[in-house]
């Protein structure tokens, strides 16, 4: 949608479930720029309810490492990798968690609650099939 995206490089993301159909959004805003809050973290929008659907940012300041910016992609270290998944296992908490009340909902419980979906998540990484498909040799 035109002008709902503060800045090219962030991507949205449409969660969807096979029953359900949409079941969220998640932007990806990833790399650094000028007046940007350098600090990672994810942050809501809107909670996901019984009666609205979550809107999560996951927000990261990682530089960008491509040697021509016209790639298609661009290059993190395994630390951000290993980030980024981390901050997809909270947006995916805020995603799927259901809740009657808003301060209920996500991330918004104990820390220890809260940490366990991106803890998980940080662990795929080290899987031989999620590694060989997310990290690539330097080229």
């Amino acid at each position: 949608m035109k002008g709902e995206l503060w800045c090219p490089d962030v991507v949205k993301l449409g969660v969807h479930d096979e029953e359900e159909g949409l079941i969220g959004y998640i932007y990806c805003d990833l790399y650094e720029r000028s007046g940007k809050d350098v600090r990672t973290a994810l942050h809501t929008i809107t909670c996901g309810t019984r009666s609205q659907l979550p809107v999560v940012v996951i927000s990261c300041s990682f530089p960008f490492l491509s040697p021509d910016p016209s790639f298609s992609y661009h290059k993190i270290t395994l630390d951000q990798v290993l980030t980024l998944f981390h901050e997809f296992g909270h947006a995916l908490h805020a995603i799927l968690g259901r809740t009657t009340f808003q301060h209920t909902s996500g991330t918004r419980g104990p820390t220890d609650f809260s940490e366990i979906p991106s803890s998980l998540l940080e662990n795929f990484i080290s899987h031989p099939e999620v590694y060989s498909k997310v990290i690539q040799p330097s080229l």
